[in-house]
């Protein structure tokens, strides 16, 4: 059995991996970055990753996110847990990123399989997650998104990589509710498992420790938060009801995006409802103006005031 486990660690409630806010140029906007996470704190969010996939990692350096992590850590970390993205192909790139995320104060890291590699065996991926935890004190969060990685984390295998001595939670993205629940039932007692915010409803029902969230809680603040605490009580009422179908219609608008390739769709979304979030950073083009107008009807449709 894992030496770690999710009792070492205060990860529950709603995560949020949050997008960068990049101008014109390319550069990053720390003080929209800061305000845009300070608004999710004061609305309830219960920890933030840095540096996951809707911060546009695939578009950071390496020393860009070891300075998003300190920046949010030295901002953040007194408040609410902060987590790191890394993701490599080979195990050097992920403990290097690991060791970078330690050096800025994350609390945990937050690790995909070998993307690119879609033919690795369990035993490769086993083993890859084996020489991670030897290398680095953090503890560690698997990611499950077979859709980008080609890689599917199956129940079978999970119960293997969550006997690996840093394991201590999921980011589970599939959106079978069958598989979760066997995913649940086979590590749930030693690893947090975390659901996609549109799976949120039945997940935490069944017993997941929480969601990671793109779009919810961004959109819809401490009305999500609500929405948590009242699944977490077991209410499931007209009123939650209503709410998870304002939650699907806010993903199928930015998830993978309606008007342009994901953030692109988000970020424009977020602007017009005053949050500065800036553009998506190259080779993702912001959206055209041509779709705002529409975009703005689209979020006066589900309901979001501007």
């Amino acid at each position: 059995m894992a030496d770690m486990n999710k009792n070492d660690v205060n990860w529950k409630g709603i995560m949020t991996v949050p997008v960068i806010p990049f101008d014109e140029k390319g550069n990053i906007k720390e003080k929209a970055l800061i305000d845009f996470i300070g608004s999710l704190v004061k609305d309830g969010v219960h920890g933030i990753i840095i540096s996951g996939h809707n911060s546009e990692s695939w578009a950071t350096t390496r020393e860009e996110k070891k300075y998003l992590c300190k920046l949010v850590v030295d901002a953040f970390s007194d408040k609410i847990p902060i987590l790191a993205g890394v993701e490599g192909v080979t195990p050097k790139e992920v403990i290097e990123g690991c060791n970078d995320a330690k050096e800025a104060g994350a609390e945990g890291v937050m690790i995909t399989p070998p993307h690119c590699v879609a033919t690795a065996t369990d035993k490769e991926v086993i083993e890859r997650y084996k020489i991670i935890s030897n290398e680095t004190d953090l503890p560690i969060m698997l990611y499950n998104n077979p859709r980008r990685t080609q890689i599917r984390l199956y129940p079978e295998l999970l119960e293997q990589l969550a006997d690996i001595e840093k394991v201590v939670a999921l980011k589970e993205s599939i959106l079978d509710l069958q598989e979760l629940t066997t995913v649940i039932d086979k590590i749930g007692d030693r690893v947090a498992v975390f659901s996609n915010d549109i799976m949120m409803l039945p997940c935490v029902l069944v017993g997941s420790d929480g969601v990671i969230c793109t779009g919810p809680m961004e959109f819809f603040g401490n009305e999500f938060a609500k929405y948590w605490e009242n699944l977490k009580q077991g209410i499931v009422n007209e009123e939650v009801i209503n709410f998870h179908k304002q939650i699907s219609k806010i993903r199928k608008l930015i998830i993978p995006g309606k008007y342009g390739t994901h953030p692109a769709t988000f970020k424009a979304a977020l602007n017009i409802l005053g949050k500065d979030v800036g553009i998506p950073r190259l080779p993702v083009l912001p959206i055209e103006e041509k779709y705002l107008t529409k975009l703005r009807e689209d979020l006066r449709e589900i309901g979001l005031k501007m």
